[in-house]
């Protein structure tokens, strides 16, 4: 093999390495937003369905489940 080939074939392996770097970052960052959406929601979940947070109302009087959100 001749020097140019063997440093085309370097540069090749280099550039796939740093797209594929590139790649995994992205990844990361959506996947912790993700995560950072899941969390507010998770809290926005749980202190929605606080009685006291809506008024003084009774725990029993709504679905746990059922939760409000704003367009905010």
């Amino acid at each position: 093999m001749s020097d140019s080939s063997v440093q085309i074939q370097i540069q090749s392996i280099v550039d796939e390495m740093k797209q594929m770097h590139m790649r995994m970052e992205r990844a990361e960052r959506r996947t912790q937003m993700l995560t950072d959406s899941f969390v507010v929601a998770g809290l926005w979940r749980k202190s929605s369905a606080l009685a006291v947070w809506k008024g003084g109302e009774e725990e029993g009087d709504e679905d746990m489940l059922q939760f409000e959100m704003t367009n905010d």
